[in-house]
């Protein structure tokens, strides 16, 4: 582990990782923010919500090939710059435009998470001796560490300078754009690894569609928290640095969750940790509700983060050794699907929360984790 993170290679691909997620941390908090005065429905914050990740997510495919073609290097610092400078839009010129500018900034995290998770894998297995999904955790680590950490500054400045305060954010995140295009020797993503199954066989056309599944419900389960806990709370009366602290306890627990997963991934089995983590995620879901607002929610929400993000890595690398094309296309293509199917739930989970309230979305986060769970065992053999 420790060699990991003196190959500056790593070093960059995962500062570029802690950057990107901690501005789209900042998404929820700003669409939130801008809520009352621009008169936001819940179904409206779910439509806002879902056309940033579509667009970052439809995205991932293209960057991811041409991460393969042209390199990481490229690829990684134009997606950091690029969300930085609208990130900066977004903030200094508010009103609807703000909301017009963030989702344009998403594309720079469309960049970025293909290319890099590839390249991290590519480390992995070259230098860690196969250890591949242990090294896309670690990528991931610093992910959910920048959507930890976002939360919780944006609220102190949200609620002390507003809307403008989180252009500080935006001009400590730019030097990490020229730290990635500095270096130049980049591992080559080219070539993925052999397919372990052949789409047109009906076998490995049946894993795919069920790792669409899994990756679906997955997706959805997280986005419902990530969209809409921050709404939840707020309805509630909870000021911004409390419910920003709060979806930093989700994002920290996933930010664990995605570390030991990995680890676990490569010692005991992906499907082991996909059929448990998600299997086991699905009960702080249900129990948050009951909590009703309680002390009980500091340790329910982080769970529901450790447990449902501990198996995103096991998916990302199965997905890695289905597709016959670069790790950065195979890359782009899961995690394009993934955010955009959770993107695509979002919109029928604010419905539901404008009809009904956010318990039922909280039990709908139960039963698709558990059906995840459920699809896991058959990767058995993976």
């Amino acid at each position: 582990m420790t060699s990991l993170f003196s190959d500056p290679y790593f070093l960059a691909v995962v500062l570029g990782h802690f950057t990107v997620d901690m501005i789209n941390s900042l998404r929820s908090l700003i669409i939130t923010y801008l809520s009352e005065p621009l008169g936001l429905t819940n179904a409206m914050i779910g439509v806002v919500s879902t056309i940033y990740v579509i667009f970052g997510s439809l995205s991932q495919p293209i960057f991811g090939y041409f991460s393969d073609r042209i390199g990481t290097r490229w690829v990684v610092s134009g997606g950091v710059a690029w969300m930085t400078v609208f990130l900066s839009l977004a903030v200094l010129i508010p009103g609807e435009s703000s909301l017009v500018f963030l989702i344009i900034g998403s594309l720079g995290s469309g960049a970025v998470h293909p290319s890099g998770i590839a390249q991290a894998t590519m480390i992995g297995r070259l230098k860690l001796k196969g250890q591949e999904t242990t090294a896309s955790s670690m990528f991931s680590l610093f992910g959910s560490l920048g959507y930890f950490i976002g939360p919780i500054l944006a609220g102190i400045l949200l609620q002390t300078w507003g809307l403008r305060g989180l252009s500080v954010l935006a001009v400590a995140a730019f030097p990490v754009a020229g730290l990635a295009l500095r270096l130049k020797n980049y591992f080559s993503t080219t070539n993925g690894p052999k397919a372990e199954v052949v789409a047109i066989e009906k076998q490995g056309a049946g894993m795919i569609i069920a790792l669409i599944a899994l990756a679906a419900f997955q997706s959805w389960a997280q986005q419902n928290m990530l969209v809409f806990l921050p709404k939840y709370l707020s309805d509630a009366g909870w000021q911004p640095t409390r419910y920003g602290v709060m979806i930093s306890l989700f994002s920290g627990g996933s930010a664990v969750g995605t570390l030991f997963g990995g680890r676990a991934a490569d010692k005991f089995g992906k499907w082991r940790v996909i059929f448990f983590g998600l299997g086991l995620g699905a009960i702080p879901f249900l129990l948050i509700p009951l909590a009703n607002y309680s002390w009980w929610l500091y340790v329910l929400v982080p769970l529901s983060g450790f447990l449902t993000s501990s198996c995103f890595n096991a998916i990302i690398v199965i997905a890695q050794h289905l597709f016959t094309v670069g790790v950065g296309l195979a890359s782009g293509l899961t995690l394009g699907f993934i955010f955009a199917s959770g993107a695509l739930g979002t919109l029928l989970s604010g419905k539901l929360a404008d009809l009904y309230g956010f318990n039922p979305v909280f039990c709908l986060s139960a039963a698709l984790a558990l059906a995840g769970s459920l699809l896991g065992l058959l990767f058995r053999k993976r």
